[in-house]
């Protein structure tokens, strides 16, 4: 048998009394400071804001070390090339709508898509930074009553160890 299952073998009742008093004296401050008035208001924020019509000039090259190089190692300008032959204009008129097409996927659903994923996440750990201080308080009041409690109860069970 392993070290750590022994372990948790015997302290396993003393960690869910533990954990349990924790979450009740928790569930007990928090509606206290409900009962108070204290409220928690989850913000919803953008640090980052959407590029400018003139910062999306950059879309092209943006664009070119991209979708336009994936398609380049797919091979897909090769046989766009076999599909017209001879007839270059052509060839060069439909690569021109493809890059196109590219920007405007750049432009219009990539880049404002990674911003709101990038903005989400950081409004997702804002908050989570803010409840935490919020509940701060009552996790400082919960820490001392828990060391509190568990100095006496290590002091009670080695009075009763010395007795036996």
């Amino acid at each position: 048998m392993s070290w750590y299952s022994e372990v948790l073998k015997r302290y396993s009742k003393k960690t869910i009394v533990t954990v349990s008093i924790f979450l009740a004296i928790q569930i007990m401050f928090a509606v206290l400071n409900f009962a108070n008035g204290g409220t928690f208001v989850w913000h919803s924020i953008t640090p980052i804001d959407q590029p400018s019509i003139f910062e999306r000039v950059i879309y092209s090259a943006l664009t070119f070390v991209t979708l336009g190089a994936g398609l380049y190692y797919l091979r897909f300008y090769q046989f766009l090339s076999l599909l017209f032959g001879n007839d270059r204009q052509s060839y060069r008129q439909v690569k021109s709508l493809i890059w196109l097409g590219l920007m405007w996927l750049m432009y219009a659903v990539l880049v404002p898509a990674s911003v709101n994923v990038l903005n989400a996440i950081i409004s997702f750990l804002y908050n989570s930074i803010l409840f935490i201080i919020y509940v701060s308080p009552d996790l400082l009041v919960l820490s001392v009553i828990l060391i509190t409690f568990m100095m006496k109860r290590q002091k009670i069970l080695s009075k009763k160890e010395a007795q036996v």
